[in-house]
C-alpha cells in the first residue's frame, strides 16, 4: 500500500493528490503522513541519501557542498509545529526606507531542487528574501520523510505557502530575487508574450506568506431539527495565520444566518506561532432548502 493510498490522486505523473475532505483533516492535531496533500511538477525521484549532498553558492564568500550526512552530524534538529498550505488552495473561490542593512533586505535566498526534470524546465526553484529564517527538513511527525514529500531533504519556511517548502532540495542560492516565478497575473493579460512587453512581471508581487484565513470543514446537525426552519448545529473549521508581526490568530468567529450575528468559536488546538489553529461552536441555524450555510472569519494578535 502506498503512502497516499488515502487521498484523492488528482494526477499520477506528476503525482497530484488530496485529502478526501478537510472534515477529515480537522480530526487531528498533526496530519498524519498518509493525510498530508502531494502536490509535484516532477515525477518523484529515487533518491539514496548516503550520495545525498546539497551545494550553496552564488554571492556568499566561500562556495560550499555539504553532504547530507555532514548535516545531520553537526546540525542539532529544531522542532517546530508549522501549517503547509499550497499556494493555489481554494483558488477557484477567489474573486475575478529602512534602516536596516541593505543587502540583507533586497538579496533572496533560492532554494533549488535539480533531482528531475520539472514540467519545461531543467530543475524546480523557489526564492525568499534572505531575512526570513529557514531550516531544511529531514523528517516529520517524529518519522523519516517519505519520497513524495521530499525524502531525503525538504526546506521548511513556516508561515509562507507550500511553494516555498521544496522538495528534495539540492542547492541554496543567495541572490536577488527571481523575476517571473509564482506571481498571478490579472486575468485580461492572456497572451505569453504580454507580461514582457507590458510589464506585468515587476508590477506584480510573487506568492510568499500565507494569507490570514479560515475554513469551515463541517456541519454536524446535534439532534433532530427543534421544528422545520431550525436546528441545532456543530461547526468545525481551521484558521491559518497571516505573515509577519500580525502574530497567531486570536479569535474565530461564525455566522450561520444572512445577518450580521457572529459567535465566537471555541479554539480547540493551537501548537506555536505557525501551527493551524482548530475551532468549533454550537449555534442555532436556519434551515433553508434542506441546507444550513455557516461562514466563518478569523482574527489575529494585530486585530486584522
Amino acid at each position: 500500500m502506498s503512502s497516499y493510498s488515502q487521498l484523492r490522486v488528482l494526477g499520477k505523473s506528476p503525482l497530484n493528490a488530496d485529502p478526501p475532505d478537510a472534515a477529515v483533516l480537522i480530526q487531528y492535531s498533526l496530519t498524519p503522513s498518509e493525510l498530508m496533500y502531494c502536490r509535484n511538477h516532477c515525477d518523484i525521484p529515487a533518491l539514496d541519501e548516503s550520495q545525498f549532498s546539497i551545494k550553496i553558492n552564488s554571492m556568499v564568500q566561500r562556495e560550499m557542498l555539504i553532504s547530507l550526512a555532514d548535516m545531520k552530524a553537526n546540525c542539532q534538529p529544531q522542532p517546530i509545529v508549522a501549517a503547509l498550505q499550497c499556494a493555489g488552495n481554494r483558488r477557484q473561490k477567489i474573486v475575478d526606507h529602512t534602516s536596516r542593512n541593505q543587502r540583507v533586505d533586497t538579496l533572496h535566498v533560492c532554494f533549488a531542487s535539480h533531482a528531475a526534470t520539472c514540467q519545461e524546465d531543467e530543475s524546480y526553484s523557489v526564492s525568499i528574501p534572505l531575512a526570513k529564517v529557514m531550516d531544511p527538513l529531514g523528517d516529520r511527525n517524529d518519522c523519516a520523510l517519505t519520497p513524495e514529500h521530499g525524502y531525503p531533504l525538504r526546506v521548511v519556511v513556516p508561515g509562507y505557502s507550500g511553494v516555498r517548502w521544496v522538495k528534495w532540495a539540492d542547492r541554496i542560492t543567495i541572490d536577488f530575487y527571481q523575476q517571473k516565478d509564482y506571481k498571478i497575473l490579472p486575468v485580461t493579460v492572456r497572451r505569453f508574450a504580454r507580461p514582457n512587453s507590458e510589464g506585468w512581471w515587476a508590477k506584480i508581487s510573487a506568492l510568499q506568506a500565507n494569507p490570514l484565513n479560515s475554513v469551515v470543514a463541517s456541519i454536524d446537525i446535534m439532534k433532530p431539527p427543534k421544528d422545520e426552519l431550525h436546528c441545532d448545529v456543530l461547526v468545525k473549521g481551521y484558521a491559518l495565520s497571516g505573515p509577519g508581526a500580525a502574530g497567531q490568530v486570536k479569535k474565530v468567529e461564525i455566522r450561520v444566518d444572512q445577518g450580521q450575528n457572529w459567535i465566537t468559536t471555541d479554539i480547540t488546538c493551537q501548537e506555536g506561532r505557525y501551527s493551524w489553529t482548530l475551532w468549533e461552536a454550537v449555534a442555532q441555524a436556519p434551515i433553508q432548502e434542506n441546507k444550513v450555510t455557516a461562514w466563518s472569519r478569523a482574527t489575529d494578535e494585530s486585530g486584522e
